[in-house]
């Protein structure tokens, strides 16, 4: 199951609607994001964008290793699936039990 946060907020002025806002899980991987993508884009028919740690090496350096890791990456499908992902870097402390934010 796919960890998956969505919560809808409706703001109330005077009676009417204003506002609507969706909240998104966003989960972190170690090192397996772009097996990650796959998966759920199969699962879910869904499109993804997505950029490596490397290609943003110049305006934002990143140890060599992490050079193929996933900085970010959005999915979304038709049907209302929506989420984030991305690669723990090296410099950070990846934590299984702090997953999903």
């Amino acid at each position: 199951m796919v960890p998956r946060i969505r919560c809808v907020i409706l703001i109330h002025i005077q009676g009417a609607i204003m506002k609507k806002t969706n909240l998104h899980s966003y989960i972190s991987f170690n090192g397996n994001a772009a097996e990650a993508i796959e998966f759920y884009k199969s699962v879910f028919d869904a499109t993804v964008t997505s950029n490596t740690f490397g290609e943003f090496a110049e305006s934002m350096p990143s140890a060599p290793e992490d050079a193929n890791k996933i900085m970010h990456a959005f999915i979304k499908n038709n049907h209302g699936v929506e989420f984030m992902l991305s690669d723990t870097p090296s410099s950070m402390t990846y934590s299984d039990g702090k997953r999903v934010v």
